[in-house]
């Protein structure tokens, strides 16, 4: 007997990736999350809110569940902290941990 269900064994790989490909497209982006250091530095960090909400708990709390473009304001100490944020984003993208400019 045949199985009525059909299974895609690489589907949600593929699905990530393409979620990464559009980030990195600039398409369909609707969270901007602002870092503020305490040496005057700002960096706009452009994500997909819904990433947000299935990989951090602590971002999902930061953002707000309107539709929109949403924006989260963050204060970190240093350039290296804004730094191991992108690799924590970038690893929610691809599941690469890069840390190498990771210093915190």
């Amino acid at each position: 007997m045949l199985s009525s269900t059909l299974r895609a064994p690489d589907h949600c790989n593929a699905l990530v990736r393409r979620l990464h490909q559009c980030r990195q497209k600039g398409e369909l982006l609707d969270c901007i999350i602002r870092v503020d250091t305490v040496d005057g530095y700002t960096k706009h960090i452009f994500v997909h809110q819904i990433l947000l909400h299935c990989c951090s708990n602590i971002l999902k709390e930061l953002s707000c569940d309107t539709a929109g473009l949403q924006e989260i304001n963050l204060n970190l100490k240093s350039n290296d902290e804004v730094n191991c944020l992108e690799a924590l984003i970038n690893f929610m993208y691809t599941g690469l941990l890069e840390t190498a400019n990771c210093e915190p």
